[in-house]
């Protein structure tokens, strides 16, 4: 406060006392064992994390599967009209033990990791090429 407003509610109880203490200070109180606490909080979430990352077979269909499928998906559709194919993707799917849920589930787990995916799309690749110069 100025001082004239000081002086003008000098009268009033407790306006001065008010002025010249300023603002209520806040204090910060942890726990004795906050320290602690973050230190397995921070170490929860390194585990969740290499956990994400160390995706297993048992947490959905493995690499080979993956690309088995896919391969023997695109070489159906290339062969066959979208009628046909319908009828080879059910066939492909039900062969391979997998649903479309299982690789839309793989996509998911495995998309963010480029590398990764990139290796598969190669693996693909080859194979298409490999199976193609075997037909010939």
């Amino acid at each position: 406060m100025r001082p004239a407003t000081v002086a003008r509610n000098a009268g009033r109880k407790g306006v001065e006392s008010r002025a010249r203490a300023g603002p209520p200070r806040l204090e910060r109180s942890a726990p004795d064992n906050y320290g602690s606490d973050m230190r397995w909080l921070a170490l929860l979430l390194v585990i969740a994390a290499c956990a994400r990352d160390a995706a297993t077979p048992s947490d959905g269909i493995s690499r080979n599967t993956f690309v088995a499928v896919y391969v023997d998906l695109s070489r159906a559709q290339a062969r066959s009209t979208p009628e046909q194919f319908q009828e080879l993707r059910h066939e492909i799917l039900r062969r391979h033990g997998v649903t479309e849920a299982d690789l839309k589930a793989f996509i998911h787990s495995h998309g963010h990791r480029l590398d990764y995916m990139s290796e598969i799309w190669d693996s693909v690749r080859q194979q298409l090429a490999s199976r193609d110069s075997e037909a010939q």
